[in-house]
């Protein structure tokens, strides 16, 4: 775990690839949507802390989920950070999505997913559409019925993402040494996992193990952690509602994730949707971002939108793509 590996990168099995080109899978549940977009599987189940979801799915043009925050049991997901882990599902569907959700989220949701569903809906528009596919976007959404509001931004600063880092240092030392001692893991915690990287360092830590050793050097009381995590919570909370009830909106949108460092933050749901393919091959998506714990919402004016926009083509999968 440093920041030199390279996303999609398994010490046990080596690099995950993208089906769809020589580029990133995108991380960190990359190999969740390369199971899926080649057709390895159905269904599978990512954890997003901040884009682990929405990333790989707009990387490999799949569909991804990320429910609101608190609405999906953590148990048995190694964790990275209590206050923002969400386990959520990557599909080739937004139906699919929306089905898997509904199997294991606490309360299960009801949404009705139709093409009308972005029928009078309010969506404000969070990047500049200068380009064919953002162009298309906007289009499909209001050729849905929707009304495109443009120009909305969400203010984000370096503060916000170093405050972030420090918690996400923290929160991860005692989370997985709780996790650890709970499942009983032949690990007992992150100094035990560390240490026995250093027995084989060629094979256990190719990429180093920068972040594990910082995590482990922390030494920030959990109080302090959880104030400081509860205080970053309500700040990006209070600027996405207050976007979108000041603008009466009812959902975000964004192209790929370029703007959403403070959405998994504040916990609100998000729904990614290939949204077509650059000339390189390139996939990329489109972003739902909805009121916190408007999972339903998000799915019936999702569906409707893929229904309008049918962007998705699969990857063409050749005995090079192996090697």
């Amino acid at each position: 775990m440093d920041p030199r590996m390279p996303s999609g990168y398994s010490g046990k099995t080596g690099q995950d690839k993208n089906p769809y080109l020589d580029a990133t899978p995108s991380g960190s549940s990359a190999g969740s949507a390369t199971a899926v977009t080649s057709d390895f599987a159905a269904v599978t189940i990512g954890t997003e802390t901040n884009g682990s979801i929405i990333s790989p799915a707009i990387a490999q043009s799949v569909v991804g989920f990320k429910p609101s925050h608190g609405t999906v049991s953590g148990e048995l997901v190694i964790p990275l950070s209590r206050h923002f882990d969400t386990p959520g599902p990557i599909t080739r569907t937004v139906k699919d999505a929306y089905l898997t959700t509904s199997a294991f989220i606490n309360q299960p949701i009801k949404a009705e997913l139709s093409k009308e569903g972005l029928k009078g809906k309010r969506i404000g528009i969070l990047f500049d559409a200068d380009s064919a596919i953002s162009k298309k976007i906007i289009s499909d959404l209001e050729v849905a019925g929707a009304t495109v509001v443009k120009g909305m931004k969400l203010e984000e600063n370096q503060q916000d993402f170093t405050t972030f880092d420090d918690i996400l240092k923290a929160d991860f030392k005692t989370d997985l040494n709780q996790f650890l001692e709970k499942n009983q893991a032949p690990m007992k915690d992150l100094a035990a996992i560390i240490a026995f990287n250093k027995l084989d360092e060629a094979r256990n830590m190719k990429y180093g193990q920068g972040n594990l050793e910082e995590s482990e050097k922390n030494e920030a009381t959990v109080a302090s952690v959880d104030q400081r995590a509860d205080d970053l919570i309500k700040k990006a909370n209070k600027r996405i509602e207050s976007l979108l009830t000041s603008n009466k909106l009812d959902a975000l949108v964004d192209l790929n994730a370029d703007s959403l460092f403070l959405v998994p933050i504040a916990g609100n749901p998000e729904l990614t949707i290939p949204a077509g393919y650059e000339k390189d091959g390139q996939p990329v998506g489109m972003t739902f971002v909805g009121p916190n714990k408007a999972d339903e919402s998000i799915f019936e004016m999702g569906y409707a939108y893929e229904q309008i926009s049918k962007n998705r083509k699969s990857p063409v999968i050749s005995a090079d793509n192996s090697k």
